[in-house]
């Protein structure tokens, strides 16, 4: 299976794919915390401390966006 592009990026920033609980829904996991990634309704959700720089957070972005164009 050909990994996404995007994963890439976002690996090489610190964002390790944990698991995908269903389709369209990525579960990342950054140091202690983990980011809850949800396609269908275009949500972010940051469960536990986390600080990620303006580039990090626009991957992210990028990543949920970039899915629907």
């Amino acid at each position: 299976m050909k990994k996404d592009v995007n994963l890439k990026i976002l690996e090489r920033y610190g964002f390790k794919l944990y698991k995908r609980p269903k389709e369209n829904v990525y579960l990342f996991k950054k140091g202690d915390s983990l980011i809850f990634v949800n396609l269908d309704l275009k949500l972010i959700e940051f469960r536990g401390d986390i600080s990620l720089s303006f580039k990090a957070y626009k991957l992210l972005l990028d990543f949920v966006f970039n899915k629907y164009i």
